[in-house]
């Protein structure tokens, strides 16, 4: 099963976009990322999620696409777990797996 990885974030990269399947987990190690509403046309912010927060929504683990798109606005560095990965780690890790679902629950109300 392929592991996490490090990887640079240039500005305006798309690391998902709303209805488009996203398989990769982010957490941001450095810069910044803006979760915006309507992306490409009155690009709400939504949120801005700097050092040590990650991206993704419930989707990751249901299968389902994002509601939302998530852009670098600072460039920076991000970790990129493959969702196989992240299924594993959490199924077998129950504080992770309560943690990580207590911040998609507080994220969840953008």
């Amino acid at each position: 099963m392929p592991s996490a990885r490090s990887a640079k974030s240039a500005p305006a990269r798309c690391f998902f976009a709303k209805a488009t399947q996203n398989t990769t987990f982010f957490i941001v190690e450095s810069g910044a990322v803006t979760i915006v509403q309507g992306y490409g046309h009155e690009q709400r912010v939504i949120a801005v999620h700097g050092q040590h927060r990650f991206l993704g929504e419930l989707n990751l683990l249901t299968g389902s696409p994002p509601f939302l798109t998530a852009v670098v606005r600072d460039p920076g560095t991000v970790i990129q777990v493959p969702v196989e990965r992240l299924r594993e780690v959490v199924s077998s890790d129950e504080e992770l797996s309560t943690r990580s679902c207590a911040r998609f629950s507080a994220d969840a109300r953008f």
